[in-house]
């Protein structure tokens, strides 16, 4: 995990800060470099190398008409480098970002679907002035670029494009629209002016500051039929080549069955690892049982990162400004937490099973074409927000996904996996801290084999079929553990002050006209009564006034 920020000429001291706002996300090293009227800069996690010093960033090409920075992992950098090596490249540095460097001076945007690994990357052309920036096929490392009419700045992190832009300001269409689909708008961010590049996707900015947004995955046009053993396979390599080859790494283990397949392929092919599990103390979303279970079938320990209630209220303000989003629920402090223990413990990398609901149709409804059964309890959502919001505002249709192709499980996977399933409970609460996540159902040979399965969905129905298949192989009772949402405490009475700190008083909330002062005030004093708020609207509501006090 590492971090960039990049852009159009701006004062010294005001690229410094920006970079210092990346020094958690990159604590091995910083650099910032200036070139006539642009600037790069980076700061370095480094995981492919312990040579710090010989892994810096920014990266030159060999004619030094290129330079740029990359974060992230290539897997298969030993390739790519073998077929840059046979155009006369020379390789010096010890990182395999390298290999991002010497292939876009080669190929330009046309090496970006050659390029296997979980990343995202900035380059600059001195030649034609020109920048081309890119993020791996599910948007695992996020870019954040501001652009106006002058301005190019393009950065890791909101927080590191702010001392560049100066204030921000909040869209309340992106708002609205957040509210009622718990997703960003496509590209978006939460911020005016503030875009988002789209998984999948390279933003080429030219010398005029036009842009052009470009999606480089072409759609799988194989046919094969399904083959069990295939699958399997597939998803064994995937978890074996990213294990990290000099470092300590871990595994966040839930009790479900795609965290634990990744754990039982790691010790059936012998490579060391720790475990870290969550246990939400007195809770009705405690996994310690099932977990447990596992464990003892399989002749393994986990470290229990017990998180009470308490927990999650002291650090859900730190977590809300890591994620820059809204939150649906605390778990994402669950996230930051078990990553401080394992990063504390001496890792910093750490594998998850995040992304299996998502190819493996982990929810039933994902197999209905209802675009709303994406949205978690949609219909009391709006109720909800009906309690609380201005009489002149009304969170209609405009503010819902409105796509009618597809399945909910398509839609998930296109907005909901990226913006908050990797972005704000994967990446922002590790990056914050300097650790990084490996996904091994994000593979792309994987993906595409499953692509090109005519029947897929149905395989899978009623929930995760097919894994569940695999994982028969070896552990029936496992197969047979009902899907889990991964939540936390619900939201009670001891939350009040927070609210009070954030909410109640805060007019830049209040401000931007969407909410009734008086109404929030008393639909949030309703978790003292049995007539309970809708905890959703109020993780979100709480988010909005943290991000807007403090960002």
């Amino acid at each position: 995990m590492c971090g960039i920020i990049s852009g159009t000429n701006v004062a010294l001291d005001m690229q410094q800060k920006a970079l210092s706002k990346l020094s958690a996300r990159g604590p091995d090293h910083q650099q910032i470099i200036q070139l006539n009227n642009i600037f790069i800069g980076h700061t370095l996690l480094s995981i492919f190398s312990e040579d710090a010093i010989g892994s810096t960033q920014p990266i030159w090409s060999e004619d030094r008409t290129i330079v740029g920075c990359v974060n992230g992992e290539i897997y298969n950098y030993s390739e790519l480098r073998t077929l840059l090596e046979s155009h006369g490249y020379k390789f010096s540095l010890k990182t395999d970002s390298e290999v991002i460097i010497h292939g876009i001076h080669l190929m330009g945007h046309k090496f970006i679907p050659l390029i296997d690994g979980e990343f995202c990357f900035v380059t600059y052309n001195l030649r034609t002035e020109n920048w081309l920036c890119a993020v791996d096929r599910f948007g695992t490392k996020p870019l954040r670029y501001y652009l106006d009419k002058d301005s190019f700045y393009i950065g890791s992190s909101i927080a590191a494009l702010k001392p560049l832009i100066g204030n921000l300001s909040m869209s309340v269409d992106n708002i609205l629209f957040s509210l009622a689909s718990q997703c960003i708008p496509s590209g978006k961010t939460l911020f005016e002016n503030i875009y988002s590049i789209n998984p999948g996707h390279y933003l080429l900015i030219d010398k005029d500051l036009s842009t052009k947004n470009v999606c480089y995955v072409s759609a799988n046009k194989d046919n094969n039929l399904f083959d069990l053993n295939k699958i399997e396979y597939l998803l064994e390599q995937a978890i074996i080549k990213r294990v990290p080859k000099s470092k300590k790494f871990s595994l966040a283990l839930s009790s479900g069955i795609d965290s634990s397949l990744i754990a039982y392929y790691l010790q059936k092919n012998k490579i060391d690892f720790d475990i870290f599990s969550i246990d939400f103390l007195d809770s009705e979303f405690s996994e310690r049982n099932d977990i447990t279970l596992f464990l003892s079938d399989h002749n393994m320990s986990s470290s229990f990162i017990d998180i009470s209630e308490y927990n999650l209220i002291s650090n859900f303000p730190k977590v809300t400004l890591n994620s820059e989003n809204l939150s649906i629920n605390p778990h994402a402090v669950g996230k930051y937490i078990i990553n401080k223990t394992m990063l504390d413990s001496g890792h910093k990398v750490c594998f998850t099973g995040d992304g299996s609901d998502e190819l493996f149709f982990g929810y039933s409804h994902f197999h209905t074409r209802d675009p709303y059964q994406f949205i978690t309890d949609s219909g009391n959502l709006s109720k909800g927000y009906n309690d609380i919001i201005n009489f002149n505002i009304t969170l209609d249709t405009k503010y819902i996904l409105s796509e009618s192709q597809g399945t909910a499980q398509q839609l998930y996977y296109k907005y909901w996996l990226n913006e908050y399933g990797l972005k704000l409970l994967g990446d922002s609460q590790s990056a914050s801290i300097g650790q990084e996540h490996r996904y091994p159902f994000l593979d792309y040979k994987l993906h595409d084999y499953i692509a090109s399965i005519d029947n897929f969905c149905e395989l899978n129905y009623p929930s995760k079929t097919v894994l569940r298949n695999i994982v028969g192989r070896w552990n029936r009772r496992l197969a047979l553990v009902p899907k889990r949402p991964f939540t936390s405490h619900r939201i009670s009475n001891k939350w009040i002050p927070l609210f009070e700190e954030y909410v109640f008083e805060n007019n830049k909330l209040h401000n931007l006209g969407i909410f009734d002062r008086n109404k929030v005030v008393e639909y949030v004093y309703r978790l003292s009564t049995e007539h309970m708020p809708n905890r959703i609207v109020l993780a979100q509501l709480l988010s909005l006034g943290i991000l807007l006090k403090d960002m």
